[in-house]
């Protein structure tokens, strides 16, 4: 809901009290104007993508700058080394059009709105993760992440919004660890799935590979879903390939930066995101010779532990696992979790009253007798999203 406070008389001012919009973004451009990212919840429920909007506050009118568009407004890309979130939600009304960061497949990019225009044009087009940006002039200057070497400062010219200019690098401060580490480098393994769609998919190679040994490999798997994978440095995964481990990952069906229909699998936990992790880790053992068959492991955290959890239950493919903050139990989950209500009725669309069994039937613990696979749980005690309890239930 939104409303409108006045500092100095203290008044509180209803804009809008109705169920009607999620807000995710507001900004003041004037005494009767403001700027908000919003949405209705009318197609893809509480993670769809989001609507620009400007509100007049006289008479509540308001006008959508993106009617057409289907664009994640958020820096989704998987990191684990920066120093912010990593879901940073900007937006920056100039004259004749909005700038705005947006999810890309596997890169954040920045992006630019003319308001006579139908769809926006990447401005800032290089692969990577965009932390924040600034405007000055006719300059961007950014905090971004491009390859391995870590964040550093960048500037590009605008001047042409259409073409943007040359991205140049302003610092040093980690393009140098690249060069003074073995980090294994990510490679593109796209895979086509059952509907035939293609999914992007990576692997890293075990640290001192040799050609024509096998090496068992693991296949990590993204929290959110509404996330994404891409080419930039992760911890876990350059530890894993360190200790002379393969790295297969893919983006599956529900991972963002493809559209809201892509990333919308409520209703469909455990189906075709399962299939996409299973096909692409069976496909990557068979196009890489180096893979062992043999010894393949799973790990994710979050919805990839969930994943993980649901994937163990379903085949013996992977001879061992590691589930990290995880869920397990969709009928605990409702009064546990922090976010358990809103989660069950916009992604399971009932509750334990409602439909019992279902909630059952799309919870992994339900399938836990039929797990062979060998399995370590970490999990935080004070986790309040998905709690402690899943790990013991699973254990």
């Amino acid at each position: 809901r939104l409303y409108r406070y006045d500092i100095q008389s203290k008044a509180v001012t209803a804009l809008d009290e109705s169920d009607t919009y999620v807000y995710t973004y507001v900004d003041t451009l004037s005494d009767d104007e403001i700027f908000v990212c919003r949405n209705d919840r009318k197609l893809h429920g509480e993670y769809q993508d989001e609507y620009i909007d400007l509100l007049n506050l006289k008479d509540g009118s308001y006008l959508r700058k993106n009617s057409l568009g289907d664009y994640h407004i958020y820096d989704s890309v998987v990191c684990d080394v920066i120093y912010k979130s990593g879901y940073l939600n900007k937006l920056t009304r100039v004259s004749g059009g909005t700038y705005f960061i947006a999810l890309d497949k596997e890169s954040s990019r920045l992006f630019y709105w003319a308001d006579e225009e139908e769809l926006p044009v990447a401005v800032i087009k290089e692969k990577g993760k965009l932390l924040d940006y600034e405007i000055v002039g006719e300059k961007i200057y950014t905090i971004a992440v491009r390859g391995l070497g870590g964040t550093e400062l960048y500037v590009q010219d605008l001047s042409d919004k259409a073409c943007g200019g040359v991205e140049r690098c302003l610092s040093s401060e980690n393009t140098h660890l690249e060069e003074a580490y073995e980090y294994a480098s990510v490679e593109y393994l796209p895979y086509v799935n059952g509907e035939g769609v293609e999914l992007q998919g990576w692997y890293l190679k075990p640290a001192g590979f040799e050609e024509g040994k096998k090496y068992p490999t693991v296949l990590f798997i993204h929290g959110g879903p509404q996330v994404a994978y891409g080419e930039v440095f992760n911890l876990d995964m350059q530890y894993f390939a360190a200790l002379r481990y393969g790295v297969i990952y893919c983006n599956p069906t529900g991972s963002e930066g493809r559209g809201g229909d892509f990333g919308d699998i409520r209703m469909r936990y455990g189906t075709i995101d399962y299939e996409d992790l299973v096909g692409f880790a069976r496909y990557a053992a068979k196009s890489l010779p180096w893979v062992d068959e043999t010894r393949l492991g799973v790990t994710g955290g979050s919805y990839g532990g969930i994943m993980t959890n649901w994937i163990i239950g379903h085949t013996d493919l992977f001879k061992a696992a590691i589930s990290d903050r995880s869920s397990a139990n969709n009928i605990s989950d409702f009064g546990m979790s922090d976010i358990g209500v809103s989660f069950a009725l916009d992604t399971y669309e009932t509750t334990p009253w409602g439909n019992l069994d279902f909630l059952w039937d799309s919870s992994p613990l339900k399938y836990a007798p039929n797990i062979k696979t060998p399995t370590l749980w970490i999990h935080g005690m004070d986790d309040y999203r998905c709690t402690v309890d899943n790990a013991l239930q699973m254990h």
